[in-house]
């Protein structure tokens, strides 16, 4: 529980200057938790008239479950409270307007230079002690542009020369914070990603970086275990109460005390992963029929205990139908243990569920009728720490879909089957839902790619000749042919071959394809690429899309693009290790898998890492001479365990080497070129201008793919 004489004054001005309502000075070098919420209810822009309460409302709840009498029940001896910080916007003018209170005094609007000021010194409580707890939630609108997602702060829209003006690119904030102290982070961004009406040019950044931190030369060494959270996917609305928090908020806060709970761990500690793993399953349960599933996602690594509510003698069990459509006018029936409880009748709520607690180990049974009709039964047996208890269909009634409220998504036919020279098969289609095209789109391939996105020459040494793609076959090559030809021998090792796609509308993307000179013998598995281009895919989308078709492999790379280390490293331990590493040992066979399976490695920072990839990370980089990854991989797992000058030098240097060489094979490597080219300390004019390049490359790739997708806008688009 908080400490009565933490909090500060209504006078202390701390609170205006950096948002700071509670700090324990004892903790100043200890390990400790340190929090820091923002809530953007109003904005300045013209664009946004109504304030968005919800947010506000939000950032107030997990104040309060730190800090609110009564509401408090954040609990962790091994990183107590240490202190929380509050930015609030809540109404419009702000001129006139006055500041938000809490805990007895005013805290600071949340604009850009207040918030920039709050982290700041949010950072420096963070550097007392590596074994810090690092808390950030941010609730406010938020919209994506190219895979890219920022949240918005009260000035934006305030300054007409500057687009991005308030705008918080959320990609290269978790990035930057890697090289934060603390090693355990937990980063919470509460707003929609919905596709931006900003009109920016291809080469302006998505958002304006509030922080940009070097690695400190004195750093501890110790990996960062930083789990990301947005609380929808890429594109998607958030949504909320009408007069009420966020169902992101609300899911998070049930799970933050206890519904998360590890209950086989002294003290029931709430982790990461079993934390998103419920706010994803309570927020199924708020989807209303006419509304798609609000699902999380972000990027995670490592584990730590966020809190401990301890075991409790009853346990949440969360009621629904099958068909939610059904619930206001249903009527339930609950037993407990052959014990009736009552009827739940006529449900209102703010979800189409009912939540109860009952005792562990009791047996529940539940059944539905609507006008009259069963609707089935349920029973289960509670067990701690939740029971998610869903009403089944009668079994009489085979023809009832198990879900009324969704309409299942079935992909629409492919238009065209065409084979590119170099073995990979180009699927365009029209997209779901949509008529057949009457678009086209040209590709060829153009060999690799410097960072200033110049065309490199073609690998074979001469022009390729392109291919129309579109809705009628080509006469280059015949349907569902498959031309398979060879690269000059002359291209060092490695080197990726990327294929420029160009729409009809005009924009182009280039896109990364692992072809034929990387096919190879690896155990009894195959590595076939395919590239399908959607041409019916928005503007603000990316088109292309590389696919391997390989089972095995493919899990190892869906953790890549979706930055699940986590999961990845099961996979190397489950025996995909010896294969990739196998990989590297024997040079000619399959290095593109071999660098996931290394992104994967140094992504996880486990000790295993030490004993069984680093004596091969400088082999990636010296026996593919072409392949930009292999330095970056080891540039960061230099970088992060770099503890002087000298060896942030060194992790450096293969930062600059990887640049270098051209850009990656895969999204992840360039995002961890960026982060760490920034990273190295200087502010050379030949520094300052790759770290430009580098991190405005990264902003026009699609995070979610696998393998870089570049998105660029001609002249004329």
């Amino acid at each position: 529980m908080p400490h009565a004489s933490c909090f500060l004054a209504g006078d202390d001005p701390r609170r205006l200057g950096e948002g700071l309502v509670y700090h324990d000075p004892a903790l100043a070098k200890a390990p400790a938790t340190h929090v820091l919420v923002v809530g953007v209810a109003a904005l300045r822009s013209a664009n946004f008239p109504l304030n968005l309460t919800t947010a506000t409302l939000s950032a107030r709840h997990l104040a309060d479950w730190f800090l609110a009498p009564g509401k408090a029940r954040f609990s962790n001896a091994g990183q107590p409270l240490g202190s929380v910080a509050l930015l609030l916007s809540e109404t419009t003018q702000p001129s006139q307007a006055p500041l938000a209170t809490y805990g007895g005094g005013e805290v600071p609007r949340a604009t850009s230079a207040r918030v920039k000021a709050a982290l700041g010194k949010w950072l420096k409580r963070l550097h007392g002690h590596p074994d810090n707890l690092a808390i950030l939630y941010v609730a406010s609108h938020g919209q994506s542009l190219n895979g890219r997602t920022a949240f918005l702060l009260e000035d934006f829209g305030s300054a007409p020369q500057n687009a991005t003006f308030g705008l918080v690119n959320v990609e290269q904030l978790f990035g930057t914070l890697e090289n934060a102290w603390a090693t355990r982070q937990l980063l919470l961004i509460d707003c929609c990603r919905n596709a931006t009406d900003v009109k920016l040019a291809a080469e302006e950044m998505f958002g304006t970086p509030l922080v940009v931190l070097p690695r400190d030369p004195k750093d501890h060494g110790q990996p960062r275990n930083q789990w990301g959270i947005c609380s929808t996917t890429l594109g998607q609305v958030a949504t909320g109460l009408a007069a009420g928090p966020t169902l992101f908020n609300l899911a998070l806060l049930d799970a933050l005390n206890g519904v998360a709970s590890d209950v086989s761990a002294e003290g029931w500690p709430v982790r990461p992963g079993t934390l998103v793993d419920r706010v994803t399953r309570i927020l199924d349960l708020y989807r209303r029929p006419d509304e798609s599933v609000q699902l999380p996602a972000g990027r995670i690594s490592g584990s730590f205990d966020i809190t401990l509510p301890g075991e409790s003698s009853d346990v949440p069990v969360y009621i629904s139908l099958y068909d939610p459509s059904l619930w206001p006018d249903s009527t339930l029936t609950v037993t407990v243990d052959g014990v009736a409880q009552g009827t739940i009748a006529h449900q209102g709520g703010a979800g189409p569920f009912y939540l109860a607690r009952y005792k562990d180990q009791a047996d529940v049974r539940v059944s539905a009728e609507h006008d009259g009709e069963s609707l089935g039964s349920n029973t289960a047996r509670v067990r701690a720490p939740v029971l998610f208890l869903q009403v089944s269909p009668p079994r009489e009634d085979k023809q009832r879909p198990p879900m009324l409220g969704l309409q299942k998504w079935t992909p629409t036919r492919d238009d065209l089957f065409q084979a590119l020279k170099f073995g990979t098969v180009i699927r365009p289609r029209a997209g779901a839902g949509k008529p057949p095209p009457s678009l086209s789109a040209t590709v060829r391939v153009v060999g690799a790619l410097s960072m200033g996105l110049d065309e490199a020459r073609p690998a074979n040494g001469h022009a390729t000749p392109a291919f129309d793609i579109g809705r009628e076959r080509s006469n280059t090559v015949a349907l569902g042919e498959n031309q398979l030809g060879d690269f000059d021998s002359s291209v060092a090792p490695g080197t990726p071959v990327f294929i420029k796609v160009r729409h009809a509308d005009g924009y182009e993307e280039y896109a990364a394809v692992p072809a034929r000179q990387h096919i190879g013998p690896l155990g009894d598995s195959r590595w076939c690429a395919e590239v399908r281009i959607d041409l019916g895919a928005a503007r603000y989308e990316a088109m292309t899309r590389v696919h391997i078709d390989d089972r095995r492999w493919s899990k190892l790379l869906g953790c890549v693009a979706a930055r699940n280390f986590v999961e990845g490293e099961k996979l190397l331990d489950e025996g995909l290790a010896e294969d990739v590493l196998g990989a590297i040992r024997n040079k000619v066979l399959n290095n593109v898998a071999a660098t996931a399976g290394a992104l994967v490695a140094v992504g996880a920072a486990s000790p295993k890492v030490e004993e069984h990839w680093d004596p091969w990370l400088r082999n990636l980089c010296q026996w593919f001479p072409g392949l930009p990854d292999g330095p970056i991989i080891l540039g960061r797992r230099l970088m992060s365990r770099a503890r002087s000058q000298a060896q942030i030098d060194e992790a450096g240097a293969w930062f600059l080497e990887g640049y270098r060489r051209g850009v990656p094979y895969y999204s992840l490597s360039l995002d961890w070129l960026a982060q760490g080219l920034e990273s190295v300390p200087g502010n050379s004019a030949e520094l300052l201008e790759k770290r430009r390049i580098a991190r405005e490359l990264s902003i026009r790739v699609d995070p979610a793919r696998t393998f870089t997708v570049i998105r660029l806008r001609n002249a004329g688009a």
